[in-house]
């Protein structure tokens, strides 16, 4: 169901750094984000969370507060960089390998997925979406990123050759053709508007794109927030 590639030479880690412009600052938004929504005993949930960084970092920015930091990821190909950083780590879990649309969400001020629901079957994604909602306490966020479909097939011709312009500079040709060839069935992006109706049909009630690069976005949901200010640290 689900694509990895944990066994690139040049590591997960630094292969998506390279393959996304400004990835580094979507991590770094994420983190910063996750302040206004983490709280003492609950669950934060990181799903796709690959080698575990964006479980570290959350973490490690949080750590004055008694949390349940909880990685998951259903690549056994990531199972022994998991086991490495649940030892950096120390008190975090790390469930590997693990179906998303198996897990039970439970007292969670906090879900991540970046780029994880675009390789979920289109059928799946709303009720994965759905149990993250239920499983999010009052006031919890959902904070993802995903690639996306535009309505307008001339704008998406003109990011697509840019973003290949881009990871050109960090890829041969025949490698970026490669992967493009081995994602096509396995990759199925929506555009920003079904992933608003999605969210919406869920039961979020505040929905905000905060980051965006080619075709990449990164978002955040908020369950039970209108027009109330978010609470700050």
């Amino acid at each position: 169901m689900m694509f990895t590639f944990a066994h690139r030479a040049e590591g997960f880690d630094e292969h998506i750094k390279q393959s996304i412009r400004g990835y580094s600052e979507l991590l770094d938004d994420v983190v910063s984000l996750s302040r206004y929504f983490v709280e003492a005993n609950t669950n934060v949930v990181d799903i796709g969370c690959s080698t575990g960084k964006l479980t570290y970092l959350i973490h490690k920015h949080n750590k004055d507060l008694d949390i349940n930091c909880v990685g998951v990821e259903i690549s056994k190909d990531f199972k022994d960089d998991l086991i490495k950083r649940s030892v950096e780590i120390g008190d975090v879990e790390f469930h590997c390998p693990v179906d998303i649309r198996d897990y039970k969400f439970d007292n969670c001020s906090l879900v991540t997925s970046l780029f994880t629901l675009q390789f979920i079957s289109y059928s799946w994604r709303q009720h994965v979406i759905e149990r993250i909602y239920d499983g999010l306490n009052e006031g919890g966020a959902f904070i993802f990123a995903e690639k996306v479909d535009t309505q307008h097939s001339r704008i998406e011709n003109m990011l697509r050759t840019i973003y290949y312009e881009y990871k050109n500079k960090s890829f041969d040709y025949d490698d970026i053709m490669e992967k493009e060839i081995t994602l096509k069935n396995m990759l199925k992006p929506n555009s920003w508007s079904e992933i608003e109706n999605m969210l919406t049909n869920a039961g979020f009630t505040s929905v905000q794109s905060f980051w965006q690069n080619h075709l990449f976005i990164g978002a955040i949901a908020v369950k039970g927030l209108k027009n109330e200010c978010i609470k700050k640290s």
